[in-house]
């Protein structure tokens, strides 16, 4: 018992609603047309009715499960020493499931079991828990049909009023729902940030690459264009200049003559370049 909450007013005195913590269990499991029917297929597995003809003990409580828009169940917790590895049952009305662990509300009630009783003491238990307003139902159904189980401990034989029930409902505490939501939106926060920095770091790659490509581009043109100058110098100082075929910026064709006469063109169509003396594009 993990906590506690008051219930319905009985005889002046609030009844007392338990929260339990419950660890993983096994269960052998059947389909419930009618209680009996439920009962004898689980005890027929338990004293032996499965794949190693092996009997084992009977255990309390038997619990039987209503709403949440699947079919009622009964169920028998399995002994201790058989849940790890429990024989095959023999029957295909049996099944072998585990309850994984969970924290649940649970109501005691006496009398019989029936339809109409159990869906009383649910909306009681709904509504002790709402008007505590620390924990909230959880499962597949909706607040008008949270799916609920009922405990009995007594045999089929025990008088009603002598009988012990637990009506038991899964819940969650609110703040730890607000923990959830708050990790959820802390987990999309940090995926949007991962996100967008790796689209900056690939925009910024691209970017750096397409310079690189501009710069590279570049330099075999003013690699040309200066050697084309130097051979212009060369040929002005006496050196005969062989002619070439290719471009230099927007000049193409043969490349010969005397040297101001080249590099007035050439800077008439390069003007920016630095070996371009000051007016060499002055039209005469």
């Amino acid at each position: 018992v993990i906590d506690s909450i008051e219930g319905p007013v009985l005889l002046g005195r609030p009844a007392l609603i338990e929260l339990r913590a419950y660890e993983p269990f096994s269960v052998a499991r059947t389909t419930m047309e009618g209680p009996s029917q439920g009962f004898n297929t689980l005890a027929t597995y338990l004293f032996g009715g499965n794949a190693r003809e092996e009997a084992m003990a009977m255990t309390m409580p038997v619990e039987q499960s209503f709403g949440g828009g699947e079919q009622n169940t009964m169920s028998f917790v399995l002994p201790r020493k058989n849940s790890d590895a429990p024989p095959e049952p023999s029957s295909q009305e049996v099944q072998i499931a585990e309850v994984p662990a969970r924290v649940v509300a649970v109501m005691a009630f006496p009398g019989i079991a029936t339809a109409g009783e159990v869906e009383r003491q649910r909306l009681s238990l709904l509504d002790s828990i709402e008007r505590d307003g620390r924990y909230v139902p959880v499962g597949d159904g909706t607040m008008g049909d949270v799916p609920v189980s009922v405990l009995q401990y007594n045999p089929p034989y025990t008088i009603p009023w002598r009988r012990r029930n637990e009506l038991v409902m899964a819940v969650q505490a609110v703040d730890q729902m607000g923990a959830m939501e708050t990790d959820f939106v802390e987990t999309e926060r940090t995926e949007d940030k991962a996100e967008t920095s790796t689209k900056v770091e690939i925009e910024g790659s691209k970017a750096v690459e397409v310079a690189r490509a501009e710069a590279q581009a570049e330099v075999p043109a003013k690699t040309a264009a200066n050697a084309t100058i130097a051979a212009a110098v060369q040929m002005s100082d006496g050196e005969s200049m062989p002619p070439a075929k290719g471009s230099v910026g927007d000049v193409t064709g043969d490349v010969s003559g005397d040297f101001e006469s080249f590099l007035e063109d050439y800077c008439e169509v390069n003007p920016e370049d630095p070996e371009c003396p000051p007016g060499s594009t002055d039209k005469k």
